[in-house]
């Protein structure tokens, strides 16, 4: 599926108000059985003939894949007790054996991994922060300072009129309209000139 297919497809579903998929076809069951096999998502959205290998992290936010999946496991016989042995078993794994070293040896890096693991699935984990880079910056003229803008030839009449008739939140989170008298200085706002 190219990028102009992808783009219409997906506004389509914004139009829709959905992001869901509709319907599962071939190339999502090549998806979900190349995940099976082990794949990654981005290598099973590639095999599957999707031709922008970014199309798998979307497709495993999908409900209907998420279901299709989860059903592919249960025949392929993983089900959450095996699932969970595994896990568990994990937290027993052992080194391999080595030629010329005698025995096997606790696997701690391998234990570290299912540790996170389980932890991961359980919610343990605080929810991680995400913070924001933007910054936002208010900028408030009022009439004065627009009147000097404008007589100055720094902004334009058009200008003026859009600075004028901002709206500016106050600090208890209510918006104030900038057309009615400006109480910080006792003036009151002036129509402009044309």
């Amino acid at each position: 599926m190219d990028r102009s297919v992808q783009h219409a497809l997906a506004l389509m579903m914004a139009m829709s108000g959905s992001t869901e998929l509709q319907k599962i076809t071939p190339k999502h069951r090549k998806f979900v059985k190349g995940l099976i096999g082990g794949q990654t998502s981005s290598a099973a959205a590639r095999n599957a003939g999707f031709k922008d290998s970014r199309y798998g992290s979307y497709l495993m936010a999908q409900p209907a894949i998420q279901s299709l999946l989860l059903q592919q496991m249960e025949k392929a016989g993983i089900s959450d007790d095996v699932l969970a042995k595994k896990l568990k078993d994990g937290l027993s794994a052992r080194t391999p054996p080595k030629a010329g070293v005698p025995g096997r040896y606790e696997d701690h890096f391998v234990r570290k991994q299912f540790l996170d693991l389980i932890f991961k699935l359980r919610g343990d984990y605080a929810p991680e922060k995400i913070e924001s880079t933007e910054k936002r910056i208010v900028i408030v003229f009022d009439t004065r300072s627009i009147a000097g803008l404008k007589d100055s030839g720094a902004i334009s009449d058009e200008e003026a009129n859009i600075l004028d008739a901002e709206i500016v939140g106050t600090e208890d989170g209510e918006n104030e309209s900038s057309d009615g008298p400006d109480e910080s200085s006792g003036d009151s706002k002036e129509a402009p000139v044309a």
